[in-house]
């Protein structure tokens, strides 16, 4: 009599060698899973975000600098006062988890969960190994309802921005043997925006 060691899970046998992250540049509706506070070791301070689109793919360590040690602002403050028009929140703040290693990370509760439309960029870079890696960088956030940027949704302007973006969007190469950039699979492809089902509707 033999003993049965595995059973068949129809589900996890399809997605079989199907990745779970998102891989090439492009323009995705989704939700903000996480929003991590981070501090580098120049005491720059920043966000790191990890996000998941509609189809459940997700993408991880999205950062945004927003601060330098002095108090000068950078280019990162901007991009998470657009992310957070986009989502209608007014003020951030900082809630303690506690990790296995009884360690402390520190999130961000006001944007967990909230609908999101972000514009990814892939970055090819060169790891401290010397292999190829590859990142994604935010470009711009949108919301998703509608498919306007911030400031297009306030003008009561036409959705444009993102379509414009997404015919010129490329890949960029930051590795070190250098290297022509490579062109977004998504380049010339528009999106349909719509309802993604993850929060209120824009009226």
């Amino acid at each position: 009599m033999s003993n049965s060691m595995f059973a068949y899970n129809q589900n996890e046998a399809v997605a079989a060698g199907v990745s779970n992250y998102v891989a090439d540049s492009g323009a995705y509706q989704g939700r903000i899973l996480s929003v991590e506070w981070t501090v580098a070791k120049t005491s720059t301070k920043g966000v790191e975000i990890t996000f998941e689109t509609a189809e459940g793919l997700k993408a991880n360590y999205l950062s945004l600098w927003y601060e330098k040690a002095d108090g000068t602002q950078l280019s990162g403050a901007k991009m998470l006062n657009a992310i957070m028009g986009c989502t209608k929140v007014t003020n951030l703040s900082s809630k303690g988890v506690n990790q296995p290693d009884s360690s402390t990370k520190y999130f961000c509760p006001e944007l967990e969960n909230k609908s999101i439309g972000l514009v990814l960029q892939k970055v090819l870079y060169t790891k401290n190994d010397g292999q190829d890696g590859y990142k994604f960088e935010i470009r711009i956030p949108f919301i998703p309802q509608t498919g306007k940027t911030l400031a297009e949704q306030l003008g009561n302007k036409d959705a444009l921005t993102i379509n414009n973006i997404l015919k010129s969007l490329t890949d960029k190469d930051d590795r070190q043997q250098g290297g022509q950039q490579q062109s977004s699979s998504n380049q010339d492809q528009p999106i349909n925006f719509g309802n993604d089902g993850f929060g209120d509707d824009w009226v």
